[in-house]
């Protein structure tokens, strides 16, 4: 027998079949020639395998179907326009007389929502166990309407391994399948009904395809479940859909007993509601396949080489992944996943939803989107995307806090992933040493001093301005401290008049006197200290001190080489400063609060 890596360039595939063409060609049609009448009563009847319409049949997507069966080991399969519609086919089929799926309480976020909320409308039941790591919650979640179990093998985000075997035997004990989804791992990397499953869904969007260039969903059938009839009816009942050359009503059962539900989502499904995938689509996913093996087991080893930086990184909280220092999961990656355990992680990152922001907005190398198995490395914040559909409960319940961020290792190289992480951090916490305080009067040789020799000549006052200031309205001085030394300083005043010595403002431009308005004066970051940002810092926070206390705007006159750090803060320029008498070069900037 072939091994994996031959299969996947060669399985399901004869070029003599196909005019010897050496890809699989794309053949896109929408319907084939019958010929005559008699070659089409062969092919209603299913006495010839030929395409009629491909919505229900396509040469290109035949190989793909072939393809992936033969990969896994599976008798049937069946290729889909999404990963979402796969499993929405196995779960509706399987629930089509009514009963329920036992699952993971722990599932990607569409699979989640679907389960909970859009499956039940249609007489599909989802049970959700309590311990998803638990045998024997599975075995309590049973009862005799009951039509399956569903788990996925390495779970999205948080990389939970399961253990497969024991789900499996508990399953045939009931004489219901075990449904795995098998996204993540793809065939590369495990190979579920070696191990037991019966069904196997796959977004071949993800890992599969690889390129992020199409959406597919493919299902796989064993053939070695035996679907009884007092709980599976739908499979031996009678239809005109697949009746035979005589005009006999036949059960897809009959057709083929080893493989009913994709004979059943064949005649049924795809006929009536569609999904099918398009002959080009499947061409690109048989593209991803020719290299699945050297891409996944990049992702699988770069992902292990983020999971060992991540875990001496002082802004991460956590680490998720089955081969992760203290995983619950690693005898069960030694069992299941010799060549590695996937390409996803999660981790918990240490700071606000700001400088989350910002992190992301920092990363060079990794994409911020929604997709996994990409040859690119992605990133997100998956409380906020893939699983914003769940509620707190539902998230608590998934171990999913609202720091969770997911990486999906691509292939770039790993130290320029790494370093690439590692620059984001620095920039996003660079200030994490700084403290900013009020000021006081204490301080103001050390502000006197570092107006002097900071960057923000001419946006400066005197000595004597600052004293006044600093004793009648320490309120308005807000500094930037390391090791206790004031390394930046910004302070303001109300516009009123009276808060307004004549050394420091002299009135001229349009700022109003009812005291709505802050204006601010000082702005000075030490030399040592400018690269970190210190000066948007000070910025905002006295902003916000600001709007704390009721001021509808902030001004200030700067110099015009200031003016695209303050439009930057979202300043608006008004114009040549019509209070700096003589000086051409400087200019009123104001903003809303």
């Amino acid at each position: 027998m072939a091994k994996f890596d031959t299969k996947r360039i060669r399985a399901g595939y004869n070029s003599k079949e196909h005019n010897y063409a050496v890809n699989v060609p794309i053949y896109q049609t929408a319907a084939f020639d019958l010929d005559t009448i008699n070659r089409a009563e062969a092919i209603w009847t299913l006495e010839e395998d030929s395409p009629i319409y491909t919505r229900v049949g396509n040469p290109t997507v035949s190989v793909l179907e072939q393809r992936i069966a033969e990969l896994d080991g599976a008798y049937a399969s069946l290729a889909l326009s999404s990963g979402m519609a796969a499993i929405a086919y196995t779960i509706l089929a399987l629930t089509e007389k009514g009963g329920n799926i036992v699952a993971s309480n722990a599932l990607y976020g569409g699979s989640e929502d679907s389960f909970s909320h859009f499956f039940p409308r249609f007489g599909g039941n989802i049970k959700f166990v309590e311990d998803r790591f638990d045998i024997a919650a599975y075995e309590k979640a049973i009862d005799r309407n009951t039509r399956g179990i569903f788990i996925e093998t390495i779970s999205n985000p948080n990389a939970e391994l399961y253990d497969i075997e024991a789900l499996a035997a508990l399953a045939h004990r009931y004489h219901i399948p075990l449904i795995v989804d098998n996204t993540v791992a793809t065939p590369y990397l495990f190979n579920p009904i070696e191990h037991g499953a019966d069904i196997v869904v796959y977004s071949a969007t993800k890992a599969i395809g690889g390129h992020g260039n199409t959406i597919a969903g493919l299902i796989l059938e064993s053939g070695n479940f035996e679907y009884s009839r007092d709980k599976f009816a739908q499979f031996y009942e009678p239809s005109y859909k697949i009746k035979d050359k005589y005009g006999n009503r036949r059960s897809p059962y009959e057709i083929d007993s080893r493989s009913p539900l994709i004979i059943h989502l064949k005649a049924f499904y795809l006929e009536f509601i569609g999904a099918a995938l398009s002959p080009f689509d499947a061409f690109l996913v048989l593209q991803g396949l020719d290299t699945i093996s050297e891409r996944v087991q990049k992702q699988t080893d770069n992902a292990l080489s983020l999971v060992r930086y991540l875990e001496n990184n002082k802004y991460v909280e956590w680490v998720s992944h089955p081969l992760a220092k203290k995983s619950r999961f690693a005898e069960l990656a030694e069992k299941y996943f010799p060549k590695g355990a996937g390409a996803i992680l999660s981790f918990g990152f240490k700071g606000t939803e700001e400088q989350l922001n910002s992190f992301f907005s920092h990363l060079n190398y990794f994409s911020y989107h929604v997709n996994i198995g990409d040859v690119r490395s992605l990133i997100t914040n998956v409380s906020k995307t893939t699983h914003a559909e769940l509620d707190e409960k539902h998230l608590k319940r998934a171990d999913i806090p609202i720091n969770t961020v997911r990486i999906s290792a691509g292939i770039e190289s790993s130290e320029d992933l790494i370093k690439d992480l590692d620059e984001a951090f620095e920039f996003v916490f660079r200030n994490d040493d700084i403290e900013f305080t009020d000021a006081a009067a204490k301080d103001i040789d050390e502000i006197a001093e570092l107006e002097r020799i900071s960057f923000s000549k001419g946006e400066g006052a005197s000595r004597e301005a600052f004293e006044y200031r600093l004793k009648e309205y320490p309120q308005w001085f807000v500094t930037a401290r390391h090791n206790g030394k004031i390394i930046g300083i910004i302070n303001g005043a109300s516009s009123r008049r009276d808060f307004i010595t004549d050394d420091v403002y002299e009135s001229g431009g349009d700022f109003d006197e009812s005291g709505k308005s802050l204006l601010l004066f000082g702005l000075a970051v030490h030399p040592d200290y400018q690269h970190r940002g210190i000066a948007h810092e000070l910025m905002k926070r006295i902003l916000l001190k600001a709007k704390e206390q009721n001021k509808v705007r902030a001004v200030l006159t700067c110099h015009e080489e200031r003016i695209p750090f303050y439009e930057e803060l979202g300043y608006r320029n008004c114009g040549k400063s019509k209070s700096e008498k003589g000086n051409q070069n400087h200019y009123d900037m104001e903003i809303t609060l």
